[in-house]
């Protein structure tokens, strides 16, 4: 139903191509779907790489309610911790991650394989966390949702059988966005972390774009017609997320760095930071555009791209040696910074 246009076909690992051919493009992407019908049924619409880690069995994973800012509901959170038999009794350092999904799609099975292998690669508890999406709510709801989750997480120390003082974030795609956000109301309420892993991040204001061209960063024009992610893609999510009837509104309501990490007027004492680039996504350039605003303001920054993938590429750890290599940047890292 999907094939690969032909401007980009030439610069994507041949492996990534057959498996594209094989799975997702003998299907409709969801981005040419109503989003009134995918909510409706979300496992028939669920990616390759989904995993409900509850309701498959996995021994010693367990959801917690967090109350979210505006007291109306809550969010869930899921924590993978380890096991002592073999990591110790705890306390444990703590990793927060954030799925992405354009903060309109995605849940709690999105990135459950990475958890589960983060969480028994390392004596390290990870906390899964599903914020609100759009248009439920406004767009910066989902922010104040990760953040909420954050400052639970390290106010539930006990609870969680965690170490408050070794708290790490981070998240892909609309996650990174909620995770570079939330380093820095981290860094203003004085919260510690010792990381955040920022994947594929959004860095941006996409809104403001007619067009792919817009962008004052080549990969944007350069990788429009790119697989999984592109300028359709991002024009799907766009109105869902950044309505223009309330773009004033939301511009009023929230700080202008919310929208674009670039923006942010100071990333003095930001945590250090892993910024993860893809070869062929137009998110490339600004992602690592904040990488070196990032070291421009003193923050110890590690920076990989991975060559020829795509957007999402670090789903794909069955077939994919650069999804593999990701898994393993993100576990050296965190092992370093908590110091296990």
């Amino acid at each position: 139903m999907a094939s690969i246009h032909p401007d980009v076909l030439g610069q994507l690992d041949p492996t990534f191509v057959k498996f594209f051919q094989d799975t997702s493009g003998v299907h409709v992407a969801t981005h040419k779907i109503p989003l009134e019908e995918i909510r409706k049924d979300p496992h028939k619409f669920a990616s390759r790489w989904s995993l409900n880690a509850v309701e498959q069995g996995f021994d010693r994973v367990q959801d917690y309610q967090v109350p979210t800012k505006d007291g109306t509901t809550t969010i869930t959170a899921r924590a993978y911790s380890p096991d002592p038999e073999t990591a110790g009794p705890g306390p444990y350092s703590v990793h927060v991650n954030f799925h992405g999904g354009g903060f309109v799609f995605g849940d709690l099975t999105n990135d459950a394989e990475y958890c589960l292998h983060v969480r028994d690669t390392l004596p390290l508890v990870v906390v899964d966390v599903d914020y609100r999406k759009c248009p439920d709510v406004k767009f910066g709801t989902s922010i104040e949702d990760a953040w909420s989750a954050i400052q639970w997480v390290h106010a539930n120390s006990a609870k969680l059988n965690t170490n408050s003082a070794s708290l790490s974030i981070g998240g892909i795609s609309a996650g990174a966005q909620c995770a570079s956000i939330c380093a820095h109301l981290a860094r203003a309420a004085g919260l510690s972390l010792r990381l955040a892993i920022l994947a594929v991040p959004p860095a941006a204001a996409h809104y403001k774009y007619s067009s792919p061209q817009d962008s004052p960063f080549p990969s944007f024009a350069e990788y429009a017609n790119a697989p999984m992610l592109g300028w359709e893609r991002i024009q799907y999510f766009i109105p869902y997320v950044y309505p223009t009837d309330q773009i004033d509104e939301l511009r009023k309501a929230v700080p202008a760095f919310w929208f674009s990490a670039l923006e942010a007027p100071n990333c003095a004492g930001i945590c250090d930071t892993f910024v993860v680039t893809a070869g062929c996504d137009p998110l490339r350039d600004e992602g690592e555009a904040y990488a070196r605003k990032l070291v421009e303001a003193g923050v110890k920054v590690t920076i990989r791209r991975y060559p020829g993938v795509p957007h999402p590429f670090m789903h794909m750890t069955k077939v994919l040696q650069q999804a593999v290599d990701y898994e393993a940047d993100c576990i050296a890292l965190l092992k370093q910074a908590h110091g296990i």
